[in-house]
């Protein structure tokens, strides 16, 4: 949009100082989003586990 000023990012990087990044609209950029907070219904709690019982067996 015309005469929008430019948001940036609210994280602070590992010196201390602002990102630098554009911001999407949580206010964050997409380096800067947040961590997943992992599956919180049993459906997707035994998928993970289920995937990771799958993962383990593929690697050992």
């Amino acid at each position: 949009m015309p005469g929008r000023a430019k948001q940036f990012c609210r994280a602070r990087t590992r010196d201390g100082t602002a990102c630098r990044c554009k911001a999407l609209k949580n206010g964050r950029c997409r380096l800067h989003g947040g961590l997943s907070t992992g599956p919180k219904t049993l459906e997707g709690k035994v998928r993970a586990l289920s995937n990771l019982k799958q993962y383990c067996a593929d690697r050992f």
